[in-house]
């Protein structure tokens, strides 16, 4: 059953305060926060028009219900919001009775077989770059490995240097 959006609204503000508002949120995984407004009604706005986006309008009726058992939500009007009422499409190349929303179903569901081919391939080249990261981070660890041994080389031949100078020196004055 589609449920009036103004009617719900309605009902939110005169059954909930902001903090029964909050819960209601939290028992829908909605942190009340994350939604644009101020105040109890501009709260209750924009928490049905959320459940609407979401096409969860029925889960917060049920949240409502719970939350005052006894207390009708809603009446039993059957309101159709005007963005989600079929479209008759009238054309001898589509069956009787289908509507433009099976035909925004079927491109829907095109674009989704796009993304999801999209994202095996990006997950595919993600999965190529993280191997030649790999192989560049282990090229670096060998050069800078080498840098480590001819610096150690270099201080090494110091000392040495020094050590024999020092013994020339002893050598010299004793």
């Amino acid at each position: 059953m589609r449920i009036d959006a103004t009617q719900l609204r309605q009902r939110i503000v005169e059954l909930f305060s902001e903090e029964e508002l909050r819960t209601l949120a939290v028992d829908l995984s909605l942190d009340l926060d994350d939604l644009p407004g101020e105040g109890r009604e501009a709260r209750a706005r924009e928490l049905v028009a959320w459940a609407e986006r979401m096409d969860r309008t029925d889960d917060l009726v049920e949240q409502m219900r719970r939350a005052r058992p006894g207390v009708q939500i809603v009446t039993g009007r059957r309101v159709l919001m005007r963005r989600r009422r079929p479209v008759r499409v009238e054309s001898d190349d589509m069956a009787d009775g289908f509507t433009l929303q099976q035909a925004q179903l079927d491109r829907l569901s095109a674009t989704m077989e796009e993304i999801r081919k999209a994202t095996a391939q990006i997950v595919t080249q993600t999965a190529l770059l993280e191997q030649r990261l790999a192989n560049v981070e282990r090229r670096l660890d060998a050069i800078e490995g080498r840098q480590v041994s001819q610096r150690l080389t270099w201080t090494l031949m110091v000392v040495i240097v020094a050590l024999i100078a020092a013994l020339i020196w002893a050598m010299l004055r004793g």
